[in-house]
């Protein structure tokens, strides 16, 4: 059983190295992507690379795009995009209420993780995998 952080920052911190030392993982296991392994190469893919790689970036790819297209079903896929963003961002400022909202407190988890895989990709690509990681208080320690 893992316990989260006490604090958001060092849950960021955590979660950005984590991401970072994953993505020096993907480039490393290249061998994992062949035909000789086609259900490891499968799942490897679906699971890690679409999911830690694209997502961020589709994310902020479909907002660019329904914000420029703002016509017909884009307009409404934009507005939908910024109730959710609103949501998150309540959820960010009310997560120290002693009840959490899950209507708002889920968006606001799901922007932070990617926003920490994004984080993480980003030192990835500037080489800044940090290899050394300091141990946090967690709850429940």
């Amino acid at each position: 059983e893992e316990y989260s952080s006490l604090s958001l920052k060092d849950e960021f911190k955590r979660k950005r190295r984590i991401a970072s030392r994953a993505f020096a993982t993907l480039r490393r296991l290249k061998g994992v992507y062949s035909f000789k392994h086609l259900k490891l190469a499968y799942l490897f893919f679906s699971h890690r690379f679409l999911r830690w790689t694209l997502a961020p970036l589709c994310l902020i790819l479909a907002f660019v795009t329904n914000f420029q297209m703002q016509e017909g079903i884009y307009a409404l896929f934009f507005k939908i995009q910024i109730i959710f963003y609103i949501m998150a961002a309540l959820g960010f400022l009310l997560r120290n209420l002693k009840t959490r909202f899950k209507i708002l407190y889920t968006p606001f988890y799901f922007v932070f993780m990617n926003m920490a895989l994004f984080a993480g990709f980003w030192d990835h690509l500037r080489n800044r995998d940090n290899v050394v990681w300091e141990k946090v208080r967690r709850r429940g320690e």
